[in-house]
C-alpha cells in the first residue's frame, strides 16, 4: 500500500500540504485524489465529484487585496467567507497579457498563445487565441451535449477553428441578427456597450416607443408590455431563440419597475438577472459569467469602482445560494470564482502595465462545491491558464494544445 501511495505521487502534482494543515484540521491528511484517466484522444483528466461547472469571471481588473482584506476593508466579504468553506488558490497569476479579452481568452482556452516580447508587448495573441477551441465548444462536442446544455453570460462563445465553431456554440446573450453573427470573438466591447447590454437598450428603446404613455392601471400597464415585448421579439428574433422566453421575461420586469434603460453600472446587475433565469429554466451543465463593472475604475473613481465589486459579490452569493438550493445543482456542481487580470496599487484606474506593479498580474480562484476541499488555501504559484484546463477536466472532456495544468487540489 505505501509503494501504491508513492506512484500516485508521483504521477500527481504536489498539494500545498502547510496550508492543507493549518486550514483543514480534522481532515484526513491523505485525503485522495481523483485518479488520472488515460483517454485515447485527449490527455490525462479527473474525474471530480462535480457533475457540472459554473465559472465566474469576477469583474474585469480587481485587486487581490480589495477582495481578500480583513473584515474591515473587505469588498466582497461574501466571496471570502465562500473561500474560507472552499479552496483559495492565492497565489494564482496571469503571466501574459493583463487586458479583459486575452485573459478571458486564457481562461476559456487553457493557453497564453503568443508570446510576449521584452516590452510585454503581445496583439497578435488575441487573434491566434480566436482560433483556439473554447471550454463551450470542447464540452458539447465530447459529450454530445444540445446548445442548453452550455451557458456563456457576457464571453465569447465559439472559436474560428475549423473542427468546431457554431455548431458547437452556447446559448449566449451576446450576439443578435446578421451583423453579430460575423463579428469575430477576438475583442472585447466597452464597458457598457457589451453585446447584451446593447441588445438590451435597443429593445427597450423599441418597446417604450411603440407603448408610448404608460396607463394607471399596473394589470393594463403589464398587458400592454407584454405584448409589446412579445411582438419586438417576434420582429427580431434573437440569434439564439431558446433564450426569448428568458429575455422576454427580464424585459418585462425592467419596464414594469419604470426602468428602461441599463446603464453602464447596471451592467452586471443585468447580466446576473439573465444568467440566473437562464440557469433557471434550461439547467446548463456549464456556465461561465462574465462580469465586468469593476472596470469602471478606469473612470479614477474608487467609489464606483468599490460599488461595482461590492455588487458583484452580491451577484455571486446569489448564485452560490441558487446553486445550493437548486435540486439539479445541488451537490453536483463544483463552483469556480476567478478574475481576468488584477489592478496597480499606484492608481485605481490602471492595470494595462504589468511590469511596473505585480499587482497587474495577481489574481485569485476560489473554487467551491461539489469536488472542492474545504478550508484549503494554496500558496503554491499556479497559472490562470489552469483554471480552463481543470472545468474542462471536471466535465470529461479536454482543452487541445492547453497550456495549462490540472489544479489538483480541487479533485476529491
Amino acid at each position: 500500500m505505501a509503494k501504491q501511495r508513492a506512484q500516485t505521487r508521483g504521477q500527481m502534482r504536489a498539494l500545498d500540504r502547510r496550508a492543507f494543515l493549518k486550514r483543514a484540521a480534522g481532515q484526513a491528511a491523505g485525503a485522495a485524489l481523483a485518479p488520472l484517466l488515460a483517454a485515447c484522444s485527449a490527455p490525462a483528466i479527473l474525474r471530480p465529484a462535480a457533475k457540472r461547472v459554473v465559472l465566474v469571471r469576477f469583474g474585469g481588473g480587481v485587486r487581490f487585496r480589495d477582495v481578500f482584506a480583513d473584515q474591515n476593508s473587505c469588498l466582497a466579504p461574501h466571496l471570502r467567507h465562500l473561500s474560507e468553506s472552499g479552496t483559495l488558490f492565492a497565489e494564482m497569476w496571469n503571466d501574459h497579457l493583463t487586458r479583459h479579452d486575452a485573459a478571458t481568452l486564457y481562461l476559456l482556452t487553457g493557453r497564453y498563445g503568443a508570446r510576449l516580447d521584452d516590452n510585454g508587448k503581445g496583439a497578435e495573441n488575441v487573434r491566434e487565441l480566436s482560433a483556439a477551441p473554447t471550454l463551450f465548444e470542447v464540452f458539447r462536442r465530447a459529450r454530445g451535449a444540445p446548445r442548453m446544455k452550455a451557458l456563456a453570460a457576457g464571453t465569447p462563445d465559439q472559436s474560428s477553428h475549423p473542427s468546431y465553431g457554431a455548431p458547437f456554440c452556447a446559448l449566449t446573450f451576446g450576439r443578435e441578427g446578421a451583423a453579430a453573427r460575423a463579428a469575430s470573438i477576438s475583442g472585447d466591447p466597452s464597458l457598457g456597450s457589451t453585446p447584451h447590454v446593447a441588445m438590451a437598450n435597443d429593445r427597450l428603446a423599441r418597446i417604450v416607443a411603440r407603448v408610448g404613455p404608460t396607463p394607471v392601471s399596473p394589470d393594463l400597464k403589464r398587458r400592454n408590455f407584454e405584448a409589446a415585448v412579445k411582438e419586438d421579439l417576434a420582429s427580431v428574433v434573437p440569434e439564439v431563440p431558446e433564450l426569448a422566453p428568458v429575455i422576454h421575461a427580464a424585459l418585462v420586469d425592467r419596464l414594469l419597475a419604470d426602468r428602461p434603460y441599463v446603464p453602464p453600472e447596471d451592467a452586471d446587475h443585468w447580466l446576473a438577472d439573465l444568467a440566473l433565469r437562464a440557469l433557471a429554466s434550461y439547467r446548463p451543465d456549464l456556465a461561465v459569467i462574465a462580469f465586468s463593472t469593476p472596470d469602471l475604475a478606469h473612470r479614477g473613481a474608487w467609489r464606483s469602482y468599490a460599488a461595482a465589486v461590492k455588487q458583484i459579490d452580491i451577484h455571486v452569493h446569489m448564485l452560490w445560494r441558487f446553486l445550493e438550493t437548486d435540486p439539479y445543482y445541488r451537490g453536483r456542481t463544483l463552483l469556480l470564482v476567478t478574475s481576468d487580470c488584477g489592478r496597480g496599487d499606484e492608481r485605481i484606474d490602471r492595470h494595462l502595465e504589468p511590469f511596473a506593479d505585480p499587482a497587474h498580474r495577481r489574481v485569485f480562484l476560489v473554487a467551491a462545491g461539489a469536488g472542492a476541499r474545504s478550508g484549503l488555501v494554496v500558496t503554491e504559484r499556479r497559472q490562470q491558464v489552469d483554471v480552463g484546463v481543470t472545468a474542462a477536466a471536471v466535465l470529461g472532456c479536454a482543452l487541445p494544445d492547453a497550456e495549462g495544468s490540472l489544479l489538483a487540489e480541487i479533485a476529491t
